[in-house]
């Protein structure tokens, strides 16, 4: 009986224990998950002072002592590195089969690394086993990709690649996007995502958004030669001509998405920034007003035609645009709100609307207040005698000067 007893109070103790250890756990979790580092480190310590065999609290102090490091001297941070690098140690040493201590090794072994020491386990071997584990997981393996990369190893990068594309086509497309950070052709991987439609087409927008026009150019045509009936390869297709300003092209491939509603926006959209970019001014303000007849509430067409008709030397269908932008609630961009004004108040000016080009040019300084050269414009402005001053509909129905 008192053996029985004995063995009783020693299982109650256990539990307790655990359950102390879990609530101080769990009280690290939420100080981590508020952003208190340092309480969360505090408590997780305090977890790991309990005897229990439990993984997660040396994989939580880990992630701690890594979000430490910001703002924290060299020295500091290595110390934080080391500390982490050895939590996770121990969480292997419970727990060797669960793979994300191995990727969380590897990317503490990075930062150790960037500081130029030494991790203690080779993060090559540990991302290689973690995907040993899990070898269908995408974070892993766009990791030991990128990790390839930085070592020169660009053919191991392209199977990992190889791999990761048919698993995972948002994890490949960053994988691209590493390959091209080193200076590496992009077209050189097409082949690995030519065997799926959509997987082609999303590689292929990648590049006619990237500086290898070439390469874009190339793949894009493959993309359209081999799925013609798919309107993404066809619109993106058109837009790989811009950088070369070939917007005759670029029409004739448009022209089908042209009467499509699904594409018509964005097939308008590409066409008219091919001719802008390449000076055809007149056509550009044509494609420009199908788009504000499509959608007359986006600003942004309406911007881009105020600038063909600055361009044409048409200053009074430039305003009109003009003003219609300044009546509309204010765009966050400032650099789109400091054109508008600028360009409303030199066409103001020229038309010996003094006082309403003075309004546009304050608006203008106090986004740019060292903007000298407007400042004095300004100054002369306001020392000038005024003129009559023309309002147009849109200033009579809501004239605020500032």
């Amino acid at each position: 009986r008192l053996f029985l007893f004995l063995l009783i109070l020693l299982a109650g103790l256990g539990c307790v224990v655990e359950w102390v250890s879990a609530i101080r756990f769990q009280r690290g979790r939420d100080y981590f998950d508020a952003e208190d580092m340092l309480r969360a480190r505090w408590a997780f310590e305090s977890s790991l002072q309990i005897p229990v065999r439990n993984p997660e609290p040396h994989r939580w102090l880990a992630k701690t002592c890594v979000r430490l490091i910001d703002g924290r001297n060299r020295e500091t941070q290595l110390q934080l590195l080391r500390n982490a690098e050895q939590e996770l140690e121990q969480a292997l040493a419970i727990e060797s089969r669960y793979p994300y201590y191995w990727y969380e090794l590897a990317r503490v072994g990075q930062l150790i690394e960037r500081l130029g020491e030494k991790p203690g386990r080779s993060v090559l071997d540990c991302y290689h086993q973690a995907v040993v584990i899990d070898h269908n997981n995408p974070i892993f393996l766009q990791y030991l990709g990128e990790y390839l990369l930085g070592l020169g190893r660009k053919e191991e990068a392209r199977s990992v690649l190889k791999k990761l594309v048919d698993i995972d086509l948002n994890y490949s497309l960053s994988l691209v996007r590493a390959w091209m950070e080193k200076g590496h052709d992009p077209g050189e991987l097409t082949g690995l995502f030519a065997g799926k439609e959509q997987h082609l087409v999303r590689f292929t927008d990648l590049l006619v958004n990237s500086s290898y026009y070439k390469s874009a150019e190339e793949v894009s045509r493959k993309a359209f030669e081999l799925y013609p009936h798919n309107p993404e390869a066809r619109l993106i297709y058109g837009r790989s001509f811009i950088a070369a300003h070939e917007c005759g092209k670029a029409g004739e491939i448009l022209k089908p998405l042209f009467s499509m509603p699904t594409y018509q926006v964005s097939a308008y959209g590409v066409y008219a920034l091919c001719l802008y970019y390449a000076r055809e001014y007149e056509v550009a303000a044509e494609q420009y007003l199908q788009l504000i007849r499509l959608q007359p509430a986006v600003a942004e067409n309406r911007a881009l035609l105020a600038n063909c008709y600055i361009q044409m030397n048409k200053p009074e269908l430039a305003k009109e645009q003009l003003v219609w932008l300044v009546n509309q609630p204010e765009p966050a961009d400032e650099n789109f709100r400091s054109r508008t004004y600028i360009q409303l108040a030199g066409i103001l000016e020229k038309e010996n609307d003094r006082e309403q080009a003075l309004k546009y040019y304050r608006l203008y300084l106090q986004l740019n207040p060292q903007d000298k050269a407007v400042a004095e414009k300004v100054s002369f402005l306001e020392k000038s005698k005024p003129g009559n001053i023309i309002y147009s509909p849109w200033e009579m129905k809501n004239e605020k000067t500032p």
